[in-house]
């Protein structure tokens, strides 16, 4: 079963909390995730701590960077 996420927060340096849908809730730290060109922008605080839960996919999101 792929657990989904119901709340999530931004947390300094690069962590989030997350509240799955069994009540499981978590630090998780992804200062040591891949970045890449893709993910890059999210080093900017401003625009990591815009972080959502997709109501549909019930996933973590950011949005869109031009």
């Amino acid at each position: 079963m792929i657990p989904r996420v119901l709340a999530v927060k931004p947390l300094p340096q690069v962590r989030l909390w997350l509240c799955f849908h069994d009540g499981v809730q978590a630090a998780v730290d992804l200062s040591g995730e891949p970045w890449g060109p893709m993910f890059e922008p999210l080093n900017n605080p401003e625009l990591f701590a815009h972080v959502k839960v997709d109501p549909e996919l019930e996933m973590v999101v950011w949005p869109n960077v031009v």
